[in-house]
């Protein structure tokens, strides 16, 4: 299955999912769940996908309410997002 930029394509393999074979569709399925491989997920988002990306598929308060599980799995990318999510309670943006 080759790499989408398309994410409106259910049936595309979203190119930030570049080591694995998951259509768009069940990405979606997985992010609905409450389950470590959602956070994981998440994390591949936070990590591979470009900034303006990460809106279609993550609300900033889905970060701070799972930031927890999410965190582990962010690898180099924890620092950014991190700072991001302190500034964004600091300036009361995830109520």
């Amino acid at each position: 299955m080759e790499l989408s930029w398309d994410l409106q394509n259910p049936h595309g393999r979203p190119y930030f999912l570049w080591e694995e074979s998951l259509t768009l569709e069940q990405l979606k399925g997985i992010l609905c769940e409450e389950s470590p491989r959602r956070y994981y997920y998440m994390a591949r988002i936070l990590h591979e996908a470009d900034y303006n990306d990460v809106w279609k598929f993550i609300r900033p308060q889905d970060i701070a309410v799972h930031w927890r599980d999410i965190e582990p799995y962010l690898g180099n990318r924890r620092e950014y997002w991190n700072f991001l999510l302190a500034e964004w309670h600091h300036a009361d943006l995830l109520a």
